[in-house]
């Protein structure tokens, strides 16, 4: 599907958002290149950072705990069970449902605190 297409179908929301949006999905999460987002994906950048972190260091721990965390949030905030693939049409919807809710998505929340942990180079 292409990106007009997938704008065409929120009109609600700007077309702006959903470019941001379409680009985070195929850059920082879809990293298999399958165009979804898969637990798989998640695994593929848990060993990319034991590799250069080091494997069962402590920031690969952190790495496998967070981010197991992040897709399980994630999975729950889409009604998802966590075997499933995440579409972009999915990943667009929960980003639109995310502009009126409350408070913040639990994922996003959790994959913050841990790209700040990952990104901290003073280690506090």
């Amino acid at each position: 599907m292409n990106l007009e297409d997938v704008i065409d179908m929120f009109p609600d929301i700007e077309p702006f958002l959903i470019r941001k949006w379409h680009y985070a999905f195929y850059t920082f999460f879809d990293l298999i290149g399958n165009d979804v987002i898969e637990w798989r994906d998640f695994q593929q950048l848990i060993d990319a950072i034991g590799a250069v972190r080091g494997m069962g260091g402590e920031d690969h721990i952190a790495a496998r705990i967070s981010l197991t965390d992040v897709w399980h949030s994630m999975c729950e905030t889409m009604n998802k069970d966590y075997k499933e693939k995440i579409t972009l049409v999915d990943w667009i919807g929960m980003w639109a449902n995310s502009l009126t809710a409350e408070k913040e998505p639990a994922w996003q929340k959790a994959y913050l605190d841990y790209m700040f942990r990952l990104l901290d180079a003073s280690g506090k």
